[in-house]
């Protein structure tokens, strides 16, 4: 795979994946070689065999979220969603699953709880003031008192403060 040899890597793990069907390893592999040289709608069904192989696997999760996302269709971003939920459980401080979580739900015209996932995603690559942005648009967003309005209110106290502090520190 990594010399180029696509085929031949897919035939080899094909002939492995005959002898292992219940190996996650292997569909993971093959999901990523397809998904590495463009052929997501056949990497999909990899990660997704992968994911129910180790259904607990944050990273099987995220790699089937990723795929979903880049075919754009309704269908695979609220899959996309499920994947990301499970991935978020286990992996919360995952700025990337994050940023995806935020792309998905702005493609379904959830533009609060894409604000609310920017703004988890910047507090968690330590960028305290995109944080802050984007969670004071959340609130403005999303209903008040609802259980992710009181994140991004949450995030924004948590934001302010560090920007406090690191303001401090440069004065």
């Amino acid at each position: 795979f990594q010399a180029g040899q696509i085929d031949k890597s897919l035939t080899l793990l094909n002939a492995l994946i005959a002898d292992y069907p219940d190996d996650p390893y292997f569909r993971e592999l093959k999901g990523q070689i397809l998904f590495d040289n463009g052929r997501i709608s056949e990497a999909v069904p990899e990660y997704e065999m992968a994911s129910r192989l180790l259904p607990g696997s944050p990273q099987l999760h995220l790699a089937v979220a990723q795929a979903r996302l880049e075919l754009d269709s309704p269908d695979q971003n609220a899959a996309a969603l499920e994947d990301l939920k499970i991935t978020l459980r286990e992996a919360t401080g995952n700025s990337f699953a994050w940023r995806l979580n935020a792309i998905a739900h702005g493609r379904q015209g959830n533009v609060g709880m894409a604000a609310l996932s920017l703004a988890e995603s910047a507090n968690a690559n330590g960028h305290a003031k995109e944080a802050l942005d984007q969670s004071k648009r959340a609130q403005r967003i999303l209903a008040e008192g609802t259980p992710a309005w009181q994140r991004a209110r949450d995030l924004e106290r948590l934001s302010q403060r560090k920007v406090d502090k690191a303001a401090k520190r440069s004065n």
